[in-house]
């Protein structure tokens, strides 16, 4: 089993749903998994306040035996709170360039895929704008 679970994100971290059925999943023994946002201030912009999105939903499929082998963001329109005031944050995402990197990460960690890829690659990470 090789999951990738994503969602915007909600509150600072994925969606409770989301969460719940990563909490469900069976243990394992190392298998691989990744994990993929979009938000309105993107990640980067999370990380400069000490924030990080996939932290929650990494610790529960590190929790179940699973290895976090990649991540991907990309940022996406937002309009919760003072974001919907302002009419929105991230118009047009996620957009053509958004859904490339989308789709290269998804390429570079399923061609090939094995448990000694897993092992030595340093946590895949895309982010996309």
């Amino acid at each position: 089993m090789t999951p990738f679970l994503g969602s915007g994100i909600f509150f600072g971290h994925h969606h409770s749903r989301l969460l719940e059925f990563a909490d469900s999943l069976p243990e394992v023994d190392g298998s691989p998994a990744f994990i993929f946002s979009t938000s309105g201030t993107g990640i980067r912009a999370a990380r400069w306040f000490g924030r990080h999105y996939h932290r929650r939903l990494a610790e529960l499929l590190e929790a179940k035996g699973f290895k976090v082998a990649g991540e991907f963001d990309c940022k996406g329109f937002d309009t919760y709170g003072p974001w919907g005031k302002l009419g929105g944050v991230a118009k047009g995402h996620p957009n053509k360039r958004d859904l490339q990197m989308a789709e290269q990460f998804a390429t570079s960690v399923l061609d090939p895929l094995s448990p000694r890829d897993i092992e030595t690659s340093n946590r895949n990470r895309h982010t996309a704008g």
